[in-house]
């Protein structure tokens, strides 16, 4: 009637093909959610870029500085999440600095000028001391902090020996 080892053959041949359609599928199914984060990311830019138009001066330069902000911090974490990697979740940092020295820059212009020139120097002290955080390979090589990170970071313990001198 039905010989055994073809219909196993059979058998196996569907399974791994079923297995290697779902892997595909779950590749192609992650890009797609990548590029629509990316798309919604824009989306959110453009229309936070609208709400800008009808302010001018310093008011518009905030708005479109924030709306930038967002914009990179949201392409920023959608490339760490697409990524995964050590090194995506680390230009997600140093992004988040970035955008955060620009925010913090912004609200300094604000100011008088007598205390604009201490904010300022809050604002640049903040990020070299984020920007060190994050380009120190010690803790990058390992990994990350963040959630979702592939392999969350230990520092070795040299680096931390250096730090303390």
């Amino acid at each position: 009637m039905f010989n055994v080892p073809v219909v196993a053959t059979g058998l196996v041949t569907v399974a791994v093909c079923g297995l290697a359609a779902g892997f595909v599928s779950g590749r192609a199914d992650a890009h797609t959610r990548y590029l629509v984060s990316i798309e919604h990311a824009e989306q959110a830019s453009y229309a936070a870029r609208n709400l800008c138009m009808p302010l001018v001066g310093a008011d518009w330069e905030r708005c479109m500085g924030r709306a930038l902000a967002d914009q990179w911090r949201a392409v920023a974490d959608a490339d760490a999440a697409h990524q995964n990697t050590p090194e995506s979740y680390r230009v997600q940092r140093f992004v988040a600095a970035g955008t955060a020295f620009l925010m913090q820059t912004q609200q300094c212009g604000s100011l008088p000028v007598a205390a604009r020139a201490t904010c300022d120097k809050a604002a640049i002290e903040a990020y070299r001391q984020a920007a060190s955080r994050v380009a120190a390979p010690e803790l990058t090589e390992r990994g990350c902090e963040f959630t979702g990170c592939p392999a969350p970071a230990q520092p070795a313990g040299s680096a931390v020996k250096r730090r303390e001198l």
